[in-house]
C-alpha cells in the first residue's frame, strides 16, 4: 500500500492553525459537583422535548450537513457502561476505575480523570464514514497535568481526540501493532495553538497536533478543517474515509500524573464538492 509522505516537521505552525477555529462558552467549576441551574435547566429540556440523540448518522441529525455526531451529554454518574454500549473498546488503565475514573453528566459531557500517572485509550473501530471534511469538538480541561509538554519532548496530555483513516498499514517497529494513518488533536497546557508534532512511534502514519489550551473549566469548542488539514501534513490530494476514533489520557511517567478534562460533543461535517468544508459556510 502507498503511504501519503508526511511532510517535514518544519511544517509553518500558522498554516495549521488557519485551519482551526475556536469559540468559547462560560467557565465551569473545577469542583467535581455539577452546577444546579444547569441540571435543572436540561431536566425542564428533557422533560419538554424528549431525550437528545447519542450517537446518529447522517440523516438523523437536525443540521444536514452533519454526518457523524456523538454526544456526551447524556451520560450520568459512571460512563464504563455507556462507552461499552455504544461501541467503545477501553484499552490499558482505563479499563481500571484505580487509575482512571470515567464519569459523566448533562453539563460537561464525558469526564475523564487520572488519579495518578496512567494511559488510557477508549477506541471505537467500527466507523466508515466517507467525505469527512471537518470535525467539532467541544470540550475542555479541569486540571493540566504537571510537567507534560510536547514542545519540550515530554509527549503527555490531559484529552486527545485520534482520528484513524483509510487501513490499516505496517507499524514503523516490530512490536507495535499495525494502524491506519492518523491525526491526534490535543489540549496542552505549553504547546502552541496549531502545532504539529512527530510522535515517538508511527514517524510516518501519524502526527499530533496541539488545538488549544483552555483556561481550567473552560469550554471550547474546536473546529476543525480535517481534511485540509489531513493533506497538508501528509501532503497527498486523497483523504481515505473515517476508520475509527480514540479518546485518549496520557499523563504516565510524570511525578503527579493526576488531570481532568471533559468531552461534550463530536460532529463531523460532510464535504463539498470543492474539497471545503461545509462547516464554515453555516
Amino acid at each position: 500500500m502507498m503511504l501519503p509522505q508526511p511532510s517535514a516537521n518544519s511544517l509553518c505552525r500558522t498554516e495549521v492553525a488557519a485551519l482551526i477555529r475556536q469559540t468559547e462558552g462560560p467557565v465551569h467549576g473545577t469542583g467535581k459537583g455539577a452546577g444546579l441551574a444547569l441540571l435543572v435547566l436540561f431536566l425542564v429540556v428533557f422533560l419538554l422535548t424528549g431525550p437528545v440523540a447519542v450517537i446518529c448518522a447522517a440523516g438523523d441529525t437536525a443540521n444536514h450537513y452533519a454526518l457523524y455526531v456523538i454526544d456526551y451529554t447524556s451520560i450520568t454518574g459512571e460512563a464504563t457502561q455507556w462507552l461499552l454500549h455504544h461501541g467503545f473498546n477501553l484499552k490499558k488503565d482505563m479499563e481500571s476505575s484505580r487509575s482512571i475514573s470515567l464519569s459523566g453528566s448533562p453539563e460537561r459531557g464525558l469526564v475523564i480523570e487520572t488519579q495518578k500517572p496512567a494511559l488510557g485509550l477508549a477506541l471505537k473501530e467500527d466507523l466508515h464514514v466517507e467525505d469527512v471534511g471537518a470535525i467539532e469538538i467541544q470540550w475542555g480541561v479541569l486540571q493540566y497535568p504537571q510537567g507534560a509538554a510536547w514542545n519540550k519532548g515530554i509527549n503527555r496530555e490531559p484529552l486527545m481526540i485520534t482520528l484513524f483513516f483509510g487501513s490499516r498499514v505496517k507499524a514503523d517497529h516490530f512490536f507495535l501493532p499495525d494502524s491506519p494513518c492518523f491525526l491526534g488533536l490535543f489540549l496542552g497546557g505549553q504547546e502552541d495553538h496549531g502545532q504539529v508534532f512527530v510522535g515517538k512511534s508511527y514517524k510516518k502514519t501519524g502526527r499530533y497536533m496541539c488545538i488549544g489550551a483552555p483556561k481550567p473549566g473552560k469550554i471550547i469548542t474546536s473546529t476543525i478543517d480535517l481534511a485540509a488539514a489531513y493533506r497538508k501534513v501528509f501532503k497527498t490530494t486523497t483523504v481515505p474515509p473515517l476508520t475509527g476514533l480514540g479518546i485518549e489520557v496520557d499523563t504516565s511517567d510524570l511525578d503527579d500524573g493526576r488531570s481532568r478534562s471533559f468531552l461534550k460533543k463530536i460532529v463531523f461535517y460532510k464535504s463539498t464538492p470543492e474539497g471545503e468544508s461545509n462547516v464554515y459556510r453555516r
